[in-house]
């Protein structure tokens, strides 16, 4: 079990987290690490943060590049790594001592293409919010779709987990949006031949107050309609009823929800370039009245967006305004 691991840690406006990202690095109890750090133009002191941490070990491979985003700089990564594996890390988080050791050697074991730790969120000083964890257990793709799907296991985001390096043949992050993750991990799920969960927390996501993810809702979150969208067709080309279901209900549900959080958006005819969000809410939504079975929550708000959208939008108001009146009680 000596194979090469490439870890791809972009970095951009880190310098007050990086070293303590990359001492959980370089402390690794698997030793035969390639690092590549891929500045992306950081305007802060990270670029140079990056260069004197290079001088310290020879594993630390350093790139600066022009500011590209998230999806540019793993994409990079990507393009020049050479391991056998490959691991994400965010450069504020951090890693368990043994986190490659124990990935690896589930690979190594297995024969899997792809193998995915627990993880924790944590707060900027350390401290635990909560654990995220899966059981130990062996999947083939379309058993780990279903559990994806569900969201029992394998969670959309690509950090925490051991790649196979062949698996990125033809995959790569869409760049210039947000979610990125949720583009590929269904990709990457069909093109592992098996996929292993870990119970053992291996990973440390940070949350941070002006961390992208935990911004407020804006225009440009709506690709993830692109990415619910892209999953159910691509479920279609997989033999699967019930996957296809799966992956049709998230897909609308996905419509759903983002017409509640940006209806400010969605409503607001002096904003541009949202046309075809709108026009395929609606009509997808009018589709799923006649597709999905029974008297479901999610083909009731489906029918009222597409039928009644005035309605809905002012009875989702009152019960804003009712329950935070029944909080002041």
């Amino acid at each position: 079990m000596n194979k090469l691991v490439s870890i791809i840690v972009p970095v951009y406006n880190v310098e007050k987290y990086l070293k303590r990202c990359m001492t959980s690095i370089l402390e690794q109890t698997y030793s035969n690490l390639e690092i590549l750090l891929i500045d992306d133009g950081s305007p802060d002191n990270s670029g140079n943060l990056c260069d004197e941490i290079q001088s310290t070990d020879e594993r630390i491979k350093v790139y600066h590049k022009a500011n590209g985003g998230l999806s540019s700089a793993r994409n990079y990564g990507l393009e020049r790594c050479t391991g056998e594996y490959i691991f994400f890390i965010d450069s504020d988080d951090w890693i368990e001592k043994n986190a490659i050791e124990l990935l690896v050697s589930r690979a190594e074991e297995t024969g899997a293409d792809l193998v995915c730790g627990s993880y924790k969120e944590v707060r900027e000083d350390g401290n635990v919010i909560r654990n995220v964890t899966q059981e130990r257990k062996t999947f083939n793709p379309e058993e780990a779709m279903y559990a994806y799907l569900n969201g029992t296991a394998i969670h959309s985001i690509v950090w925490g987990k051991l790649y196979r390096n062949t698996m990125f043949s033809g995959i790569r992050f869409p760049e210039g949006c947000l979610h990125e993750d949720e583009f590929v991990t269904y990709q990457l799920i069909y093109a592992a031949n098996q996929i292993e969960t870990l119970p053992e927390v291996l990973y440390d996501y940070v949350i941070r107050e002006n961390s992208i993810t935990s911004k407020k809702f804006s225009k440009a979150r709506l690709v993830t309609i692109d990415a619910a969208r892209g999953l159910y067709e691509e479920t279609l080309r997989h033999d699967a009823k019930e996957i296809q279901e799966l992956g049709y209900r998230k897909y609308i549900k996905t419509l759903e929800s983002m017409y509640v959080c940006a209806q400010k958006y969605l409503d607001d005819e002096q904003i541009g370039g949202l046309e075809h969000y709108q026009k395929e809410i609606h009509t997808e939504c009018k589709k799923a009245c006649k597709k999905l079975q029974g008297k479901s929550e999610l083909r009731r708000q489906a029918f009222l967006i597409a039928y009644f959208p005035l309605y809905f939008t002012t009875m989702r108001k009152v019960r804003q305004i009712a329950k935070r009146l029944a909080g002041k009680r």
